[in-house]
């Protein structure tokens, strides 16, 4: 199991207190849609007012985070999948991605890394950046 703990020390030094807060009203509002544990970083999509938004928080590397939301900066919605993760005990919930990929094949991975980039342009570029660094 994650240990997500230095992700709220984190946090405390990068987002101000009023996010903090709206983050943990949308955590305890149960908006966090869905999620992903990556062992690198955590893809949640956290609904807004009205709209659903793609949220990265980087596990080693907080300042990094990002969210499709409108706000420029750490926003709400990674605030809010901080606060999930907080909580996260592996209990009820999808099991990691790492253990999932195991049972696909070559051919159904790459089919499936395609269709998502193509559907999500986060996924793209995660991608892309991988592959950059594959390269070096």
């Amino acid at each position: 199991m994650h240990d997500f703990s230095d992700l709220m020390i984190e946090m405390e030094i990068h987002v101000n207190e009023t996010i903090m807060n709206r983050g943990l009203t949308y955590y305890r509002g149960n908006r966090i849609i869905d999620t992903v544990i990556f062992p690198t970083h955590v893809h949640g999509v956290v609904n807004g007012k009205g709209d659903d938004y793609d949220t990265i928080v980087y596990l080693d590397q907080f300042e990094k985070s990002i969210c499709t939301c409108p706000f420029s900066g750490y926003c709400k919605h990674i605030a809010a999948l901080v606060f999930y993760l907080q909580d996260y005990k592996g209990e009820n919930h999808e099991p990691f991605l790492i253990d999932e990929i195991d049972s696909y094949s070559k051919n159904e991975l790459l089919l499936m890394i395609k269709t998502l980039s193509e559907n999500n342009h986060l996924i793209g570029q995660a991608v892309m950046t991988y592959l950059r660094k594959e390269k070096q």
